[in-house]
């Protein structure tokens, strides 16, 4: 790897045991690594992310009982931290399958099993230099691509190939240049297709929820189909609060109080809060594809909140 330059590069080592972390922080070291930071518990990582201090990150997959990997899926939905698009590469020992799943759906770019090895970890790293995996978004997961090489991916589901803090510093010139101004452009762009997707799962939910309403009494189903509502608006009105949409905001709140209503009573709901959950989840979901005036759309949407005392 000589021909990269690694000495602006913040690299992380997160391991409860000291030991690995002085292994992998001599073998980095003498590859011209010379950002390393150490650290043996979550609440580090999550300062030195919160600061931007970080690019790539080698961390202990068990470390506060997985609780890390909770930390890796918020930074890649954009909850902590400046950059979303940190190289993240688990180490696990023995890991279960449960184990191995919570990694691959937390947004990591690569699991590696101890016990490690000099050559495993600078293989490791080069191959998220000269070959990451391009970002997906779903309505509950955002980060590398997770189907294999082989597999080809749903033409629904876009594959993004963003920024790379690690292979930016690395090679510099104008891909170094230009990382902040690439950084904040797809994050704009990642977040706008994960409200989307949001906004899509909501509108697919509703209506497989709604027809279970035509008989005398409801199955278990629909309350299970309430749950998955209320946690997916509630993250999506945390998503359009960040990114100040005004008008998508306030029918999300409509909606969220609708569902709220329903699931608050929903073995016998009110007739007038099933008939509105579909009306309010399709102009949700309008916003994110409409064409033309926002505005004019806007104004039409708060009338028909507004005309059906909505809140």
């Amino acid at each position: 790897m000589a021909k990269y330059k690694f000495e602006n590069i913040g690299i992380m080592i997160a391991d409860r045991g000291g030991q690995i972390r002085t292994e992998i922080k001599r073998i980095l070291h003498q590859e011209g690594f010379r950002g390393i930071i150490e650290a043996d518990n979550l609440d580090k990582v999550k300062s030195s992310v919160k600061a931007g201090e970080v690019d790539a990150l080698f961390f202990d997959a068990a470390i506060n009982s997985g609780a890390i990997c909770d930390l890796i899926r918020d930074i890649r939905n954009q909850k902590i931290g400046p950059n979303p698009f940190i190289i993240a590469i688990a180490m696990a020992q023995d890991p279960s399958r449960e184990d191995i799943m919570r990694v691959i759906n937390s947004g990591c770019d690569d699991l590696i099993l101890k016990p490690i090895s000099v050559g495993m970890i600078l293989k490791r790293l080069f191959n998220q230099i000269t070959a990451r995996k391009k970002y997906v978004v779903t309505s509950s997961y955002t980060g590398p691509t997770r189907r294999s090489s082989g597999r080809e991916q749903p033409k629904n589901i876009p594959e993004y190939e963003v920024p790379n803090p690690l292979r930016a510093k690395a090679v510099g010139g104008p891909e170094e240049a230009e990382l902040h101004s690439a950084t904040k452009e797809y994050k704009e762009l990642l977040a706008s297709q994960n409200m989307e997707r949001k906004a899509s799962l909501i509108t697919r939910v509703i209506g497989d929820l709604i027809p279970l309403y035509g008989g005398s009494t409801p199955p278990e189903d629909a309350e299970k189909f309430l749950i998955i509502l209320k946690t997916t608006c509630d993250d999506l009105l945390e998503l359009l609060e960040e990114a100040e949409r005004a008008v998508e905001l306030k029918l999300c709140k409509s909606l969220s109080s609708i569902i709220n209503s329903v699931a608050s009573r929903w073995r016998e709901p009110d007739e007038k809060d099933l008939k509105l959950l579909p009306e309010l989840s399709r102009a949700l979901f309008a916003c994110f594809s409409v064409e033309g005036d926002l505005d004019a759309f806007a104004k039409d949407i708060s009338a028909t909140i507004d005309k059906r005392s909505v809140t």
